[in-house]
């Protein structure tokens, strides 16, 4: 009795595709990836933003600082127009390149902006070295609050201290100071106190 050979399993070919639930779970995966990738670059680009407007801010707010401090510290005795709060009239040499320097008349004002305040400046030069050089420029916007004070002897009482105003153009103060605050909470303005070269006394 002759013996029957077991057949071989019968084999399938390999599948040649996907599943349409494997291409639909695939999709969503890259959707999940691509939304993430999408949202770490959005964050990542809001990030620098963010900081390069800080530092924007910060190197403005250093540059005015220094621009000021050269200037109201050159201040010759004697030509003090007027001293208030809301801003200062004084008489200074340029101390720059700008057509070789000269003297000017400068006028720092806070004006109101709307609900805020701005800082401009203007001068007005008092010699031919700078003749026709009349200008004047914002310095700092977005203030919620300013105003400039005075420290020396009035003589009044013969004693130094602080005065919201100075009027004696012959008697300049010992120091100058500017307090101010921006609108932006994250916006900082250091302590602004200088001292001036000139003897008080023209």
């Amino acid at each position: 009795m002759e013996s029957r050979r077991a057949l071989p399993p019968r084999t399938h070919g390999a599948r040649a595709g996907f599943t349409l639930v494997e291409l639909l779970v695939a999709l969503t995966l890259l959707g999940l990836i691509a939304l993430l990738v999408t949202g770490a670059l959005s964050f990542g680009a809001r990030s620098w933003e963010r900081t390069a407007a800080r530092s924007s801010a910060i190197n403005e707010t250093v540059a005015v600082q220094n621009f000021l401090r050269q200037r109201i510290a050159a201040m010759e005795a004697g030509r003090l127009a007027a001293g208030t709060a809301d801003g200062l009239s004084f008489r200074a040499p340029w101390l720059g390149a700008l057509a070789g320097g000269g003297t000017y008349d400068y006028a720092l004002t806070i004006i109101p902006d709307d609900d805020l305040f701005r800082l401009e400046m203007t001068w007005e030069p008092r010699d031919s070295l700078a003749e026709g050089l009349s200008d004047g420029r914002t310095l700092l916007t977005q203030i919620r609050s300013a105003n400039f004070s005075y420290f020396g002897d009035r003589g009044e009482t013969g004693e130094s201290g602080w005065h919201e105003t100075w009027t004696d153009g012959a008697r300049l103060p010992e120091l100058v100071a500017l307090e101010l605050v921006f609108a932006d909470p994250a916006r900082r303005w250091p302590r602004f106190t200088v001292a001036l070269r000139h003897p008080p006394y023209g």
